[in-house]
């Protein structure tokens, strides 16, 4: 299988958010639009899967370079020990300062990066390949003497003094998925208006300019030109995510080659998940367990798109609730196949020869974890 990169680059707002399980439904949904392919029976024998998709992360144009952002690698935050074996060294090293200055300092930079979603390809390609631990990050996060700090953090993303350089101006991340509360009105079907108790507020995410997401998907060369390209081409007309009819979710999308992606290579110890996951039969050991990880409860609705069951029958408006692993979740595997993961029936079959699926099938990187025996 070859792996693609997909740049999704705003024309607006987003109302809801994208995951790999969302790029996949979208995908599907296009293909059975244009009529590329009869999805029902491809996903009944999805095994092994024909295609994938990473969950979508930032993306900056810098001139004619684009600076990516990956997971925050879940294994990163420090346990209260290691703070406070941190903070007595940082009160030897630094007898002029009161050690209650120390201490919070140590504590904010600490609670910043325990905050940040996304790290840059050149931090996360150190993280991965076992050349950066949470010490050593947050080391780099504190300014040495009159030089800046190595590492520093814009909103949600965490990025090196260089990288921050090449962008230029210090507020050119700050937008960068931002999440706003935006007003809207509900009319009273009686009075014809909005009246009072009927405004309510939804969460929509913005972009700052030249920035956008971008993911991976893992496919064949004859399936990326037959199958993905054209159904990427309906998504950019049609939209992603909810309020698509109002204008929300609109991208200019394009398919190019992926980029080299970091991998720990023999020394690896774990794998770490770049989408939403929800591990297959078979894709751990026995008794294994979750190295670092977060869980994501998604209740999804059915796509309104969606046919009811027949005339005077309503069809189910929630899909089944399942639980799925976010990704920077890392998993002792260190031979994991292109594709991990499972497809989950959502909404049985109930009699009308149609089930809807959720994808938790996941792409993912070679990892290195420090104190994990290999």
């Amino acid at each position: 299988m070859e792996t693609y990169a997909v740049y999704l680059w705003p024309r607006g707002s987003l109302a809801s958010e994208i995951g790999s399980d969302t790029l996949f439904g979208a995908t599907c949904w296009a293909l059975r639009v244009l009529g590329l392919a009869d999805i029902g029976a491809m996903l009944a024998r999805f095994d092994p899967p024909r295609f994938a998709f990473s969950s979508p992360f930032p993306v900056c144009r810098v001139g004619r370079e684009l600076l990516r952002f990956y997971p925050r690698p879940l294994w990163l935050d420090l346990a209260p020990a290691a703070l406070n074996r941190l903070a007595e060294a940082g009160i030897r090293e630094n007898g002029s300062q009161p050690p209650k200055t120390v201490r919070l300092d140590l504590a904010e930079r600490a609670k910043a990066l325990s905050q940040v979603g996304y790290v840059s390809e050149a931090l996360f390609g150190q993280i991965v390949r076992g050349e950066l631990d949470a010490t050593g990050l947050l080391g780099k996060t504190q300014a040495q003497g009159k030089q800046p700090a190595e590492v520093e953090r814009s909103g949600a993303v965490l990025l090196t003094r260089s990288e921050r350089a090449q962008i230029g101006t210090s507020d050119a991340l700050d937008g960068l998925m931002q999440r706003q509360a935006v007003q809207h009105n509900q009319v009273d079907r009686v009075a014809g208006a909005t009246v009072e108790g009927m405004l309510f507020y939804s969460n929509e995410l913005h972009f700052a300019a030249g920035t956008g997401l971008w993911c991976l998907v893992r496919a064949s060369a004859a399936d990326a030109e037959r199958l993905i390209r054209p159904a990427l081409r309906y998504m950019a007309d049609t939209g992603l995510g909810a309020d698509r009819t109002a204008g929300k979710g609109q991208f200019d999308i394009e398919l190019g080659p992926a980029p080299a992606l970091p991998d720990a290579g023999q020394a690896a110890n774990g794998w770490l998940t770049l989408s939403r996951y929800l591990p297959g039969p078979g894709d751990w050991e026995p008794g294994a367990r979750p190295l670092a990880y977060r869980l994501a409860n998604l209740w999804a609705k059915r796509e309104q798109r969606y046919s009811s069951y027949g005339i005077g029958e309503s069809s189910p408006i929630y899909k089944r609730r399942i639980r799925v692993f976010e990704p920077g979740s890392v998993f002792p595997m260190t031979a994991a196949p292109d594709i991990c993961g499972r497809l989950a029936a959502v909404v049985p079959d109930a009699g009308d020869g149609q089930t809807i699926y959720q994808s938790g099938l996941a792409l993912g990187v070679r990892a290195l974890v420090p104190g994990i025996g290999g």
